[in-house]
Formats: structure tokens, C-alpha cells, sequence
């Protein structure tokens, strides 16, 4: 009898050992692979919808900063930086684009508002 007690104690000794040394982190980053998915999907929804849209779903157009502002949770979740640029770079030819088609801002003498547009639409098809 007190061999399978012995036997049964170091079972489940055993038991908890892998529990814990592998099951554990196993379900742990399954868990937070599963949450960074979802944050990512949500962010990523939430700011192509508004830079591909051009603000358009909105009924202002929307300043740089608001823009950035939804931005910034997604490029906390980038892990590429040349992504980050880019799209860096497509929310200010966006805003310099909606200055000049609504007249707050003078063209520069070498572009124009077609040139702007085609800017910004071939920004928006980099990563695609």
C-alpha cells in the first residue's frame, strides 16, 4: 500500500512539474498570440478604414493629429518600421493634399492637385 502511495505522490509530483515547466507557457503565449491577433485586427480595421477612405466616412476632415491619433495603436503593434514610415509618410501627403484641394495652403510652384492625389493613392498600394 505504501508503494502505490509513493508511486501516486510522485505522479502527480511529475504531473505538475510538466504542468507547470510546459503546459503552462505553452497556453500562455497561445493566449497572448491569440490577443495580439485581435488587437491588431481591430487597430488595423480601424485605420485602413479611415486612411483608405481618405476621411471621407467622416463629416469633417480630420486633422493630422486626430489621424495620428488613431495611428498610434497600431504602430505600437508593427513590428515592421519601414510600415510605420510609410505610412508616416501617406498621412502627411494626405493632409498636404486635403490644404491644398480645399485652398487653406498654396500649391508649391512644381506641384499640383493631381500630382498630390496620385501621391497618395500609389502610397496606399505599397503594401498591398
Amino acid at each position: 500500500m505504501f508503494d502505490f502511495l509513493t508511486g501516486l505522490g510522485i505522479g502527480i509530483i511529475v504531473t505538475k512539474l510538466i504542468d507547470a515547466l510546459w503546459i503552462q507557457p505553452f497556453l500562455a503565449r497561445k493566449e497572448h498570440a491569440k490577443w495580439l491577433r485581435a488587437e491588431r485586427l481591430e487597430s488595423f480595421s480601424d485605420l485602413s478604414k479611415n486612411l483608405l477612405a481618405l476621411s471621407l466616412e467622416k463629416e469633417r476632415s480630420q486633422s493630422p493629429f486626430e489621424v495620428y491619433a488613431l495611428a498610434a495603436r497600431s504602430f505600437l503593434l508593427i513590428e515592421d518600421k519601414q510600415l510605420i514610415k510609410d505610412i508616416d509618410e501617406y498621412i502627411a501627403k494626405r493632409d498636404r493634399f486635403f490644404q491644398v484641394n480645399s485652398g487653406k495652403q498654396q500649391p508649391a510652384p512644381d506641384e499640383n492637385i493631381d500630382d498630390l492625389y496620385k501621391e497618395i493613392y500609389m502610397l496606399s498600394l505599397i503594401h498591398i
